[in-house]
């Protein structure tokens, strides 16, 4: 029997088109995730910074902004309190009435360091605190009040979890 020739694959354009996307898109990704960009600009704030805009030769050059935490705003926190007898008496009571929940939660933060302050505004189905904190001048080092007030909350004893709640509402606006 005598040997069968072979032909050589044909290379294709589209095979090598894709490749080229393939290791373009590759790249990118691992740019933007390492931040091993010199003097790129991205599309997400960092949230250390405010930029302002500034007048030069009459005109008003506008710059991308970050989130500025004014005196007085406030933010909401979801918290998950665990081991807290008062908590889950003032959870349960949530739903049927908010405003004597509210004072269960009031005389239980007045002797919590952490938690004086807050305001109860609501309970999750899944009880956790819907609290709420007014911000007041922005803490020294650049911090966001924000960042240094969810840090506080993460480290109290019985804090199971927090985060701020971002639940977009109807009627707000920002």
């Amino acid at each position: 029997m005598s040997p069968v020739p072979i032909e050589p694959a044909r290379l294709h354009l589209s095979s090598l088109l894709g490749a080229a996307f393939m290791a373009a898109t590759l790249a990118g990704c691992t740019l933007l995730a390492t931040g091993q960009m010199p003097g790129a600009s991205y599309w997400w704030p960092t949230g250390k910074e405010t930029v302002s805009p500034t007048r030069e030769a009459g005109l008003v050059l506008l710059a991308q902004a970050t989130t500025i935490e004014p005196a007085g705003e406030a933010v909401d926190f979801i918290v998950k309190v665990k081991d807290v007898a008062a908590i889950d008496a003032a959870i349960a009571m949530c739903r049927r009435d908010l405003e004597k929940a509210q004072s269960m939660f009031g005389d239980w933060a007045a002797g919590d360091a952490v938690f004086s302050g807050m305001q109860l505004v609501g309970c999750s189905y899944s009880g956790e605190l819907i609290v709420r904190q007014a911000l007041t001048a922005a803490p020294a080092g650049g911090e966001r009040q924000v960042d240094v007030l969810l840090e506080r909350i993460r480290d109290h004893e019985n804090v199971a979890y927090a985060d701020p709640d971002f639940t977009a509402r109807i009627g707000l606006q920002e």
